[in-house]
């Protein structure tokens, strides 16, 4: 039986956010785990690596998953953290960065010429050229890998994993289980 908002001077802001605007500076290093999460530009978990990054001084990213198969999974990890990408490519960029470092697939129909046609009942303009990203991935997007990447193994840190042994218990069903198997 609360109102449903009240105007205070109070209101909620994300932490990245916060972090970014009142205490730039004062935390050294940010880690982050499942950072290929990220991959892309415009989702909030990747505006939040961002906003983080741009706060502190070093960084520290976490992963399992660098590589998403396509070129274009690595331009936004790589452009928040290689100044040398960020001289060649705009943030806008990642198209030509896929040009550059990657695979296109292009479709067109050769029977017509290359020009748009309108939809009859939306006013849709469709073209008959199409263009889709492939996975793959030129061996030269390494030179903005290699100053900022540690590829590592668990074993490397001398940890031993416990062994894993795997075991199939049957259990039996529940008559009523069993009657609507």
């Amino acid at each position: 039986h609360g109102a449903l908002f009240n105007f205070t001077r109070w209101r909620r802001v994300g932490l990245a956010r916060l972090v970014q605007r009142k205490f730039k500076g004062f935390f050294k290093v940010v880690v982050s785990d499942e950072i290929h999460k990220c991959q892309d530009g415009r989702t909030d978990i990747g505006v939040a690596d961002q906003r983080l990054l741009s706060a502190t001084r070093y960084s520290l990213a976490l992963t399992g998953t660098l590589f998403g198969g396509q070129a274009g999974s690595l331009f936004f990890l790589l452009y928040r953290r290689s100044p040398e990408l960020r001289r060649l490519f705009g943030f806008r960029e990642k198209m030509r960065f896929v040009d550059v470092y990657g695979l296109w697939e292009r479709q067109w129909n050769q029977k017509e010429p290359l020009t748009g046609e309108t939809g009859k009942s939306t006013g849709i303009e469709r073209w008959n050229y199409r263009q889709r990203e492939l996975p793959g991935v030129a061996p030269a997007v390494i030179r903005f890998l290699l100053p900022v990447t540690l590829f590592g193994n668990i074993t490397d840190l001398g940890y031993e994993l416990p062994p894993l042994c795997e075991n199939v218990e049957e259990l039996p069903m529940t008559d009523d289980l069993a009657s609507q198997y």
